[in-house]
C-alpha cells in the first residue's frame, strides 16, 4: 500500500470511528437514563434475575455462532454471495437448535434456581437467538465494507426501540420480563434492519467443502472468544451464589454504566475487524495504526468514565434512592479495566488480523483464571467489592497479551498513550476526593504534544474522502 493510499485508508477508518462514535453518543444520555429509570422500576432482585439470564443467553450466542462472522469480515480477501448465503443458512439452523437447547436445558441449571425468575426468563430470551444469528452475516457485509454510518444509524434505532417497549412494561409491572421482552423484540427489528441496510435478502444454501473452509478459521477465533466471555459467567455464578441476586443486579448495572460511557470503545473494536486487516503485510504501519488507535480509545473513553466517577453516585442517590448505592461501590474497578482495555484491545485485534488466535486464547484463559478464581476468594472476604478487586488482579493478564504482541509484531509504541492512561487510571482511584480530580486529565490535555497530535487526527477527518488505495 502507497503512503497515499494508507493516509487515505487511515482517514476512512478515523472518519468511520467519528460516524460511528458521535451517532452512539447522541443516544447514549437516553440509554443511559433508560437503564436508571427501569432498573429502578423493577429493583435490583428482579434486574439481578434478568442479568442472571441473559449472562446465560450471551455467552450460548457466543458458542453459537463459532466465529463465522469473523471469517465474514476478515478470513478471506475475497467474499462471494454464495458465503454470505451459506453463512445465513448455518447460522440460522445452529440457532434455532441453540435455542431449543437453551429453552429446555440451560434454563433449569441449579445456581439458576436460586436466582428469582431467572431460569424462565432464559426461556424467553432463547425466542431471540435465531434473530441474531441470522443478522451476523448482513452485520458482517456491512462491517466489511466499513460501511460504519449504516451500522450506527441500525444500532441506534434499535436501542432506543428496546426502551420504548420496556420502560412502560417495567412501570406495568412486569419485572424482568419487561426487560426480556424489549430485548428479544429489540433483535427482531436489528435483524430486519440490518438487512435492509445491506441491501440483501439470503438465499437458502449449503456447501460441505464452503462450511469447511469457514469453520476452519472460525474454530481458532472462536476458541479465544469463548474462554474470554466466560468473564460475563463471573458475576451470576460467584456473586450470585455468595451474595444473592440483588448484588448480581447492582454489578451488572455498574458494568452497564460503563459500557454506555464507553461507547466508543465499541466503534473501536467495530473498525479493528477491517480496518486493521487492510495493513496486515505491514508491520511497522500496523504497529503505528494501532499505537494511534489506544490514544484515541484513552481520550473518548476515560474523561466520561472519570466524570461518572466524580459525579455519577450523588446524582443517582438524590434521583433513585440510596438502595442504588452499592453499584458504586464497584464502578471505578470496572471502569478502569474497560480503560485498560482500551489500551490493549487493538493489539488483541491486531493478533487476530495475523490468525494468531491461539495466541489470543492463552491470554483469554490467563485473564479469565485471574478474575475467576480471585473473585471467588475476594467476594466471600470482602463482599461486592471483592468483585471489584478481582477487576484489577486481572490486568495483570495483560502482561501475557504485552508479550505475544511483542514476539508477533514487535514492540508497539505506547509512548503517546501512556500519559493519557496513568492521569485518567489516577483520577479514577482517587474519584472518592472530589472534583478536583478532573484536572489530572486536564492538565494532560494542556501538554503541546497533544494539541499537535489531535489537529493531526483532525485533519484525517476533514479531508475529502477517497477510497483507500490497495
Amino acid at each position: 500500500m502507497s503512503d497515499e493510499g494508507e493516509a487515505s485508508l487511515r482517514s476512512l477508518i478515523i472518519r468511520g470511528g467519528v460516524h460511528l462514535s458521535l451517532r452512539s453518543g447522541f443516544v447514549i444520555a437516553f440509554s443511559l437514563m433508560g437503564v436508571l429509570v427501569t432498573t429502578h422500576v423493577i429493583g435490583p432482585a428482579h434486574y439481578g434475575a434478568y442479568v442472571a439470564a441473559m449472562a446465560v443467553h450471551q455467552y450460548v450466542l457466543s458458542l453459537g455462532q463459532i466465529g463465522v462472522g469473523a471469517y465474514l469480515i476478515r478470513g478471506a480477501a475475497e467474499i462471494e454471495d454464495g458465503d454470505f448465503d451459506l453463512a445465513s443458512s448455518f447460522l440460522l439452523v445452529l440457532g434455532i437448535v441453540a435455542a431449543l437447547i437453551e429453552a429446555f436445558g440451560l434454563a433449569r441449571l441449579g445456581f439458576l434456581g436460586g436466582l428469582g425468575d431467572a431460569g424462565r426468563v432464559l426461556m424467553l430470551l432463547a425466542a431471540s437467538l435465531p434473530l441474531q444469528m441470522l443478522a451476523i452475516p448482513a452485520t458482517a457485509r456491512l462491517d466489511r465494507d466499513l460501511d460504519y454510518h449504516a451500522v450506527a444509524l441500525v444500532e441506534v434505532a434499535s436501542q432506543a426501540f428496546y426502551f420504548v417497549i420496556a420502560l412502560p412494561l417495567a412501570i406495568l409491572g412486569w419485572g424482568p420480563w419487561a426487560l426480556a421482552t424489549g430485548w428479544v423484540l429489540q433483535q427482531g427489528l436489528a435483524c430486519i434492519l440490518f438487512h435492509r441496510a445491506a441491501h440483501w435478502v439470503p438465499r437458502p444454501r449449503w456447501s460441505r467443502a464452503g462450511l469447511k473452509k469457514m469453520l476452519g478459521y472460525a474454530i481458532g477465533y472462536s476458541a479465544a472468544t469463548w474462554i474470554w466471555q466466560l468473564r460475563g459467567l463471573v458475576n451470576p455464578i460467584v456473586v450470585g451464589s455468595l451474595l444473592g441476586v440483588e448484588a448480581v443486579g447492582f454489578v451488572n448495572l455498574a458494568i452497564r454504566v460503563v459500557e454506555l460511557l464507553t461507547f466508543a470503545l465499541g466503534a473501536s473494536r467495530r473498525l479493528s475487524m477491517s480496518a486493521l486487516a487492510r495493513l496486515q503485510n505491514n508491520r511497522n504501519r500496523l504497529r503505528t495504526a494501532v499505537a494511534q488507535g489506544m490514544e484515541l480509545c484513552v481520550l473518548a473513553a476515560g474523561p466520561l468514565l472519570i466524570l461518572f466517577a466524580v459525579a455519577g453516585g450523588m446524582l443517582v442517590t438524590a434521583v433513585f434512592g440510596a438502595r442504588w448505592l452499592p453499584t458504586f461501590e464497584v464502578y471505578p474497578f470496572i471502569a478502569l479495566g474497560y480503560l485498560t482495555n482500551g489500551v490493549f484491545g487493538l493489539q488483541g485485534s491486531m493478533l487476530y488480523v495475523l490468525r494468531r488466535n491461539w495466541d489470543m486464547a492463552l491470554f483469554h484463559a490467563v485473564h479469565v483464571l485471574l478474575f475467576g478464581g480471585s473473585a471467588y476468594l475476594l467476594v466471600r472476604a470482602f463482599g461486592l467489592q471483592g468483585y471489584g478487586y478481582a477487576e484489577l488482579v486481572a490486568l495483570l493478564g495483560y502482561i501475557v497479551l504485552y508479550f505475544l504482541v511483542r514476539r508477533r509484531v514487535g514492540q508497539v509504541s505506547y509512548a503517546n498513550v501512556l500519559p493519557w492512561y496513568l492521569t485518567m487510571a489516577l483520577a479514577l482511584a482517587l474519584h472518592r476526593l472530589g472534583p478536583w480530580v478532573t484536572a489530572l486529565p486536564l492538565a494532560a490535555l494542556l501538554w503541546p504534544g497533544t494539541w499537535q497530535r489531535m489537529r493531526g487526527y483532525l485533519r484525517l477527518v476533514t479531508q475529502p474522502r477517497a477510497a483507500p488505495a490497495e
